[in-house]
C-alpha cells in the first residue's frame, strides 16, 4: 500500500488522497452544472418578460 505524507508524522493512503480528489471533482462539476442552470433560469425568465413586454 502507498502512502502520502500530509504532514509531519501524518500519513494518508492514496486510495484516500484518490477519494477526495474525486469528491472535489464531482462537487466542481455539481457547481458548474447549478451555474448552468442558473444561467437558463435567467435567460428565460428575460424571454418570459420581453414576451409578456410585447
Amino acid at each position: 500500500m502507498r502512502y502520502l505524507q500530509v504532514h509531519e508524522g501524518e500519513y494518508v493512503t492514496i486510495e484516500v488522497v484518490d477519494q477526495a480528489l474525486q469528491i472535489v471533482r464531482t462537487d466542481e462539476e455539481l457547481q458548474n452544472q447549478l451555474a448552468i442552470a442558473h444561467q437558463v433560469m435567467v435567460d428565460n425568465h428575460e424571454v418570459l418578460k420581453r414576451l409578456a413586454d410585447s
